[in-house]
């Protein structure tokens, strides 16, 4: 909300500064569409040490491996404003984008857990879950261009553009399987159990914020006087802080670090005749990013469990209990698909 308010001042202020600058073109642009995609994290833990279990020293590897990949899917809209020169348009630009969701992903979350012990029985996926997602996605961007190569059919500009991003989802539910674990021969079974509960509970919160700097070009190909491609790329190294709180175990896992990303764009716009309906637009875009660094993970209360032998309640993980270091890789991937009225001012 606070960035939906600055958003609209900031178009606010630029519209009365147009008004008196006859030099400079303001173009407010609404904008409808979908967004599709991902944003995961996985943790990939080893543990290396000497197994004396046979009496003789023996190398062994514990593997653990949890992945939780989060959909993106939704409807989303929102509004831009451009300033450029009134004389050459494309010459330079200055810009600033709000964009929101309207829906929550149809798509589920999914969580799957795996381990593997190198002298004892291998890699093995032992859980696999799905859980609904309720999701508020906001996205703020603001950036100029400036074209250092113009030809008939086409020109080439420099882009620089900052990009903030917060992802918030709930995910309510699971329903999924496990694969029990066989004492006597320390190893996994091969068949699976079926699992589903909390149905109408919040069992993970997920929070993501990531800024993206981008360094890029875009081109414009002018295929008639009204009809025009843009074609954009950018380098768009990250910077991100999330909290996964898993609400049902009391364990909240926190991660940040710097990434890699890249930003690409494609779109069709087509110039209207009307005094103030400068143009329509259909815009197309892709980010994608990564990081590779650790995680930390504390529990703010005991989590319980049930003694399969009394069949009382016990605590496994004591209140105040930390973890930290554990590797922790983000990786998404997002595209829109938009539709866009230019209103000129």
């Amino acid at each position: 909300m606070k960035l939906k308010k600055i958003t609209f001042m900031i178009l606010f202020i630029l519209v009365c500064f147009t008004n008196t600058q006859a030099s400079l073109q303001f173009t407010l642009t609404p904008e409808v569409g979908l967004i599709d995609g991902y944003t995961e994290y996985e943790m990939d833990y080893y543990f290396k040490f000497l197994n004396y279990i046979t009496g003789e020293p023996v190398p062994t590897v514990w593997r653990i491996n949890s992945l939780l990949e989060f959909p993106l899917d939704a409807s989303i809209g929102g509004i831009s404003g451009k300033l450029q020169s009134d004389y050459d348009p494309n010459r330079w630009s200055v810009y600033l984008k709000y964009l929101t969701t309207f829906t929550d992903p149809s798509d589920k979350m999914q969580d799957s857990d795996g381990e593997g012990f190198s002298t004892l029985f291998p890699y093995t996926q032992i859980s696999y879950t799905e859980s609904d997602a309720k999701m508020n996605l906001d996205i703020f961007e603001a950036g100029f261009q400036y074209r250092f190569m113009n030809k008939k059919q086409f020109d080439v500009s420099f882009t620089f553009e900052f990009r903030y991003q917060q992802i918030y989802q709930e995910l309510i539910g699971y329903d999924g399987w496990y694969r029990p674990f066989d004492t006597a021969q320390l190893e996994y079974f091969d068949s699976t159990k079926a699992i589903s509960g909390a149905a109408d509970t919040v069992g993970i919160s997920y929070k993501l914020q990531m800024e993206q700097i981008a360094f890029g070009f875009q081109s414009n190909i002018f295929i008639t006087a009204k009809f025009t491609i843009q074609i954009k790329s950018a380098f768009a190294p990250i910077v991100y802080n999330d909290t996964d709180d898993h609400k049902l175990r009391f364990k909240r896992s926190t991660s940040n670090g710097f990434g890699m990303g890249f930003k690409g764009g494609f779109n069709i716009r087509y110039e209207l005749p009307y005094l103030h309906l400068s143009f329509i637009q259909l815009s197309s875009s892709l980010n994608t990013y990564s990081a590779k660094n650790t995680q930390a993970q504390i529990w703010y209360e005991h989590e319980t469990g049930i003694d399969p032998e009394t069949q009382r309640s016990i605590i496994l993980v004591p209140e105040g209990t930390a973890i930290g270091n554990i590797p922790h890789d983000i990786r998404g991937k997002s595209y829109t698909i938009n539709i866009e009225l230019g209103i000129q001012f």
